[in-house]
């Protein structure tokens, strides 16, 4: 039996220019249904090559899950009936690996995702689609594939070991998904069966707090439009908050309290779907007040303080280091190393407490940020008593 769905069967539209999707089982040539799904479309969000709503209708992926639902209700409901009458004998449906990563894993199984991480998903997307364009099934993805697919991004992409170990991480997920929905079987998981890319332990670079001093300090009058941009970075290497928390600051992320002391509160945009959990702490008793002194100049206007794309934001953190002088490069993500660098390593402060402050879900994540030099070994020895 063949299931499909089609769009505008009848090539007529209703008084509000739409068409209803309908889903066919096709079981032989003198025995075919097609059922209403009861969702009706414009034509210009249809994907007549893909069978499925296009990603900019405002519900693309509640309607595709739907559709889906529906195709494998239908599917369930005329095997049980049918088959025992033998119309037809049922088979596995054979799953092509770009349709399921496509259509199930980044839409059904991951719809909870941040934005960023589902550009990850549609950037390995991207980057399977040209290694091999026509699409294969999924039983195909073994250690071989992977291993070509890796000397791939190698040579061809010029991509870094953990960046291609990041990829595989979402590649890994994907046949995880095929395994849970009986797809394939664990055995045939290439990463189960021996496939691995290893992380390599990443040097962290970070502002020294001179260089935070001296961008602090640095005179904007020559460059005022610079000037957000600077409390924007600032704001960040003093919170270690992540581009997708800071820029959607509003006055309810903070409470005045009553010693004139301001607690900032907020549910990270990274895992927000996942766990919900709010992280606060009083920013004042930190820095000396710094990030006290930029948020008050925010704090009466509307909306988001920070409201300004990430485009933007890159584009003018590289303006920022040419007018500061600053040889390191400037971005989002340097600001919170930042940040997490100096509260461990300059001042101090204990690893679990600078966990919660940056929202690592694991602690070996934040201890990775710890410096030890000859230095600090020398000190320590001379408190042991032999």
């Amino acid at each position: 039996m063949k299931i499909k769905i089609l769009f505008n069967r009848k090539k007529k539209l209703n008084t509000q220019k739409m068409a209803v999707i309908e889903v066919e089982a096709y079981v032989s040539r003198d025995l075919r249904f097609i059922k209403s799904t009861g969702i009706y479309l414009e034509p210009k969000y249809w994907d007549e090559n893909k069978s499925r709503i296009k990603n900019n209708h405002p519900q693309s992926p509640e309607l595709n899950y739907r559709l889906i639902n529906f195709k494998n209700e239908l599917e369930r409901q005329y095997i049980s009936e049918y088959y025992p009458y033998g119309y037809f004998k049922a088979e596995k449906k054979k799953r092509f690996f770009y349709e399921y990563f496509e259509n199930e894993v980044m839409f059904i199984h991951n719809e909870n995702l941040s934005v960023g991480t589902k550009r990850i998903y549609a950037r390995i997307l991207k980057y399977l689609k040209e290694y091999r364009p026509i699409d294969f099934p999924i039983e195909e993805v073994d250690v071989s594939f992977l291993q070509s697919f890796n000397l791939y991004l190698t040579k061809q992409k010029g991509l870094a070991n953990n960046g291609r170990h990041s990829l595989f991480t979402k590649i890994r997920k994907v046949m995880r998904a095929a395994t849970l929905d009986d797809i394939i079987t664990p055995g045939q998981d290439p990463f189960l069966k021996g496939f691995k890319i290893r992380e390599i332990e990443p040097e962290k670079t970070s502002l020294t707090l001179k260089e935070l001093t001296d961008l602090e300090r640095l005179d904007m009058t020559l460059r005022p439009e610079l000037i957000l941009t600077r409390d924007m970075f600032l704001f960040q290497c003093y919170t270690s908050l992540r581009y997708g928390d800071v820029s959607t600051l509003t006055q309810d992320n903070f409470d005045l309290l009553e010693n004139n002391k301001i607690r900032l509160h907020y549910i990270p945009q990274k895992t927000k779907n996942v766990n919900n959990k709010r992280i606060s702490w009083i920013i004042t008793d930190f820095w000396n007040g710094k990030a006290d002194a930029i948020i008050k100049k925010y704090l009466d206007g509307p909306g988001m303080f920070f409201k300004i794309s990430n485009e933007y934001y890159n584009r003018q953190l590289k303006e920022l280091q040419r007018f500061a002088e600053i040889k390191t490069v400037l971005t989002s993500h340097l600001a919170r190393k930042t940040c997490i660098t100096l509260l461990i390593n300059d001042y101090g402060l204990d690893i679990a407490k600078t966990q919660m402050i940056a929202g690592h879900s694991k602690i070996e994540m934040t201890r990775r940020y710890l410096k030890i030099d000859e230095r600090d070994l020398s000190e320590a020895a001379k408190k042991i008593d032999w």
